[in-house]
């Protein structure tokens, strides 16, 4: 993956901060961010559209706080999901995500290969072929 020095798409400048938009930004970060912003760049772009970025919201939260899914499990499925679609941003993201609850950097990189990968648990390797099938996209 190749990065972008700026974004396709630039955040939201705190002049167009709308009281809709600070609605979006106190989602994710608590009233205080109404203030200082979402210490998020995608959050901040998302915020030029806050009907979606409210919809994207409350499924991330749900994802990331409450979802059925173990913590390792989920970061497998979304780090598979960004490599297998170039979500270079997410790639990036969720690989400081995936280390903070545990992934290791041999994991990071065995998800690049895919669930024929060595190591994998079942329930992983089931996943992550699932995950290959739902976007389409064969090792």
């Amino acid at each position: 993956m190749t990065a972008h020095v700026t974004p396709r798409i630039p955040p939201l400048p705190r002049s167009a901060w709308t009281e809709e938009a600070r609605d979006i930004f106190a989602m994710l970060g608590g009233p205080g961010a109404r203030e200082t912003g979402p210490n998020n760049n995608a959050i901040e772009t998302l915020a030029w559209h806050p009907n979606l970025a409210r919809a994207f919201l409350t499924f991330d939260i749900h994802l990331l706080a409450n979802s059925s899914l173990p913590p390792r499990l989920r970061e497998l499925v979304i780090l598979r999901t960004a490599w297998a679609n170039r979500f270079e941003y997410d790639w990036r993201h969720h690989q400081v995500v995936g280390a903070a609850i545990g992934l290791t950097p041999d994991d990071i990189h065995a998800i690049q290969y895919g669930p024929e990968a060595k190591d994998w648990t079942d329930l992983e390797r089931t996943a992550l072929r699932a995950t290959d099938q739902l976007c389409g996209w064969q090792n």
